[in-house]
């Protein structure tokens, strides 16, 4: 019986929303936790005609994925963003890129993406890291992301190298 207890939940859709791209919700992850069994139940029993994909989660739990969610989407996007930037000021066409992005995104979400990893950072080619270096030379953002994830890949793969 819930009549005098105050109860409380969470129904957190593991999603980005905006007003421009129409959401198909049956395949948005929702988590969901409540302050008693029945509370969660009933966030169950509602996700479930929401959603395909619903599983309890705390909140610990919850703000980990939120984490992992920003490196893989927010993250990506902004990367993809400055690529764009990038493309255009050198009046290049960045739709030649769209082949690669897809099917990076594709291959690393249905694979091992830590296999998956290519480029100069992950051979130890460092002719091509200065070569891209110095063509970044003038785009001081760029450049210092650059040297960033190039280390972080060269710590991650060091052993392979």
């Amino acid at each position: 019986m819930l009549a005098n207890k105050l109860i409380t939940g969470v129904l957190y859709p593991l999603q980005s929303f905006s007003k421009e791209q129409l959401t198909d919700f049956s395949v948005v992850p929702l988590l969901v936790e409540g302050s008693t069994k029945e509370a969660e139940n009933i966030l169950v029993e509602i996700a479930n005609n929401l959603s395909r994909h619903v599983e309890r989660a705390t909140s610990t739990e919850r703000l980990k994925l939120h984490l992992a969610a920003v490196f893989a989407q927010n993250f990506s996007n902004h990367l993809i963003a400055l690529a764009q930037e990038y493309v255009k000021g050198e009046g290049l066409n960045f739709t030649l890129l769209e082949p690669l992005l897809k099917l990076g995104i594709e291959t690393a979400i249905s694979s091992d993406a830590m296999a998956l990893q290519s480029g100069p950072a992950r051979r130890g080619d460092q002719i091509t890291i200065d070569k891209h270096l110095n063509l970044l030379e003038k785009h001081e953002r760029l450049l210092h992301l650059y040297q960033t994830l190039s280390k972080s890949i060269e710590q991650t793969y060091e052993k392979d190298i």
